[in-house]
């Protein structure tokens, strides 16, 4: 139970009680009060709800000071909760304080109160006879004690809001009056509070009947009872009541509109129904909301199907994202979705397979974690580790401008790494070129021993001589393997109008697993030293050109 609602349950017994249960009842309440108010939860309530709480808890003080002894003796019976002695004395103090006698009245006043400390009707004639003896005022109202002493207890009750047996004990005031020869039209003060114990009789008229209207559903009719007993009264609780059943009732009508209207979210849905929740738990029973809650409860379902397709959406798109910070909010989107999912499964059952929707998202939620662990050890490597590193991130979130950023701060090191490799294939190439130029030599050498030389001859008559010629002998010629001229994407890709990440894309994304056809172009490397090549990509009547890395193709 919510703490609000706690305390109005409290707040209502009390006022229950207050209306004529038994000494021990009232204050195992005020026990209970006392305890709800020294406890973390109170400091949980609105302030409305923290006054109502202390106006019972006061009200209570004061009416357990005015209750008969026992639940058999009624409440108009002369019989007092007060202890005996400090009873004997408030009389006597009050018939001196009525009949002029203030010194004495505030001496009795005094032993009263150190009998009894919170006794209030003690304290405040006992502040009215030493103003009296200090102005020398003489009240307006010096009247029989027997009719002030019962006018007194009177307005004690009228303060606890026990109407009845202040109307009673008022009363009780007038015959005294009567029987003294005093003229009833000529006392102001009696006619001023009869007045307004009527005023206060009705209003607590109008408002149970409010309450009881609420009770059954009937909100509009509360509030225009508790509107009335508010102008009746005047009092605060009822404005503090009459203020609250019109916010919950304009929340209700709220509520009303969004379950019955069209383009509702997942999300929307969900809040809607703990509004709902809110209210039935503060009105428990009403059949206004529990109307509501079957349509609440279809609606709900929907919202949670709903819901479920935009886990999947925010997973596919951390797993197609270009940067780690867009990857790490869809999983976070994904995340949060799945705990509105699983409260929406706690109050209805949905067909959704939860157990799959959140296998997908740990494994986006470790993949992103794995990447987010490479950059932050990345940040405290060496600079050859950093290089390799920050490139594994790249390779998966091509297009983060902050990875690509930090890469750059130690490009150097891929500088070095190529020209390294430029200078290895240099040589290598140098060697083979010597290699292949004394080969040629000796080749040349060999091809020349196999051709005859002239030789003279000692014939008087020369006559020609056919000198054999060599026939050429073919040689073998080797012919290179042409490269491959399509090659697949290994993920998804952008084409960009240079080399690489610097320059615009040229049109769309290309998918991952598509077929892209390489185009003659002299090699290109781009800033970290990652190789470009030119493809062309088609995609049914359209196709685009540009440059992607060579290390997100294969073959």
């Amino acid at each position: 139970m919510s703490a609000s609602m706690g305390a109005k349950q409290l707040y209502d017994r009390a006022m229950k009680a207050l209306e004529g249960s038994s000494v021990k009842e009232l204050q195992q309440i005020l026990d209970e009060i006392n305890r709800f108010m020294q406890s973390s939860r109170f400091e949980e309530l609105a302030q409305g709800r923290k006054e109502d709480l202390e106006d019972a808890r006061k009200m209570l003080k004061e009416k357990i000071g005015n209750v008969p002894q026992t639940s058999q003796i009624s409440s108009a019976d002369s019989v007092s909760q007060h202890d005996p002695a400090a009873e004997a004395l408030m009389n006597a103090a009050e018939f001196d304080f009525y009949g002029g006698h203030f010194m004495d009245a505030i001496n009795k006043y005094e032993q009263v109160l150190q009998i009894e400390p919170d006794w209030s009707r003690a304290k405040e004639h006992k502040e009215e006879a030493e103003r009296y003896l200090r102005t020398g005022e003489v009240p307006p109202d010096s009247f029989p004690a027997a009719a002030a002493i019962a006018f007194g207890k009177a307005q004690s009750a009228f303060r606890v809001r026990n109407f009845g047996r202040a109307k009673r004990l008022l009363e009780e005031a007038k015959q005294a009056l009567q029987e003294a020869g005093w003229d009833l039209q000529q006392w102001g003060a009696g006619k001023e509070f009869e007045i307004q114990l009527h005023k206060e009789q009705e209003a607590q008229e109008r408002f149970e009947e409010a309450k009881r209207d609420l009770a059954e559903g009937n909100w509009e009719e509360a509030i225009n009872k508790a509107e009335d007993a508010f102008k009746l009264s005047g009092a605060g609780r009822y404005e503090r009541y009459l203020q609250q059943w019109r916010d919950d009732w304009k929340r209700l009508e709220e509520i009303r509109k969004k379950l019955f209207s069209k383009g509702l979210r997942g999300e929307e849905m969900l809040d809607v129904f703990y509004q709902l929740q809110a209210l039935e738990s503060a009105y428990p029973g009403n059949p206004a909301l529990f109307s509501l809650q079957e349509r609440a409860n279809a609606v709900l379902a929907a919202g949670g199907e709903q819901i479920a397709s935009q886990i999947k959406n925010f997973v596919n798109r951390a797993r197609d994202a270009v940067t780690l910070a867009e990857a790490t909010e869809n999983v976070h989107e994904a995340e949060r979705l799945l705990g509105k999912l699983r409260d929406i499964e706690q109050n209805v059952a949905l067909e959704v397979d939860m157990e799959d929707l959140k296998r997908k998202i740990e494994d986006q939620r470790a993949m992103v974690s794995r990447f987010e662990e490479k950059v932050r050890q990345a940040k405290g490597a060496k600079p050859w580790q950093q290089w390799k590193m920050l490139g594994e991130v790249q390779k998966q979130y091509p297009d983060d401008a902050e990875i690509a950023k930090m890469r750059r701060n130690v490009a150097w090191v891929g500088h070095l790494r190529n020209t390294g490799i430029a200078i290895a294939i240099l040589l290598v190439l140098g060697a083979l070129g010597i290699a292949f130029g004394a080969g040629w030599q000796r080749y040349r050498a060999y091809t020349l021993s196999l051709t005859p030389s002239p030789t003279p001859t000692s014939t008087m008559t020369p006559t020609a001589t056919a000198t054999p010629t060599l026939t050429p002998t073919a040689t073998p010629t080797f012919t290179p393997t042409p490269t491959p001229v399509t090659m697949t994407t290994k993920h998804r890709a952008w084409a960009r109008s240079g080399c690489y990440a610097g320059y615009p894309a040229v049109g769309h994304s290309i998918p991952a697993g598509s077929t892209v056809y390489l185009l003659p172009e002299k090699r290109r490397f781009d800033e970290r030293g990652l190789e470009c090549v030119l493809i062309e990509y088609r995609a049914g009547n359209a196709s685009l050109i540009g440059w992607v890395l060579l290390a997100d193709l294969e073959p």
